[in-house]
């Protein structure tokens, strides 16, 4: 009984410490934007009058964002 519940032990603490190693690794793999990068984000809508009202709206609350507009059908 004793040793079931030394060897449960050592499982468990290898187990954690298999799982705490990959949060330690100082490589990151996403890159981060930097602050003169443009950020792209498509927009899809099937009415062009909400591109005309959109637009300058977007535009100037979200500088660093460059919006493309696209007409879309069902």
């Amino acid at each position: 009984m004793i040793k079931k519940s030394v060897i449960s032990l050592i499982l468990v603490l290898a187990m954690a410490l298999s799982l705490l190693t990959g949060c330690g690794s100082e490589q990151e793999l996403v890159e981060k934007p930097k602050e003169n990068d443009k950020i792209s984000i498509s927009l899809y809508a099937y009415d062009r009058s909400m591109f005309k009202e959109l637009t300058p709206w977007l535009e100037e609350k979200f500088p660093n964002i460059d919006f493309t507009f696209v007409q879309s059908y069902n």
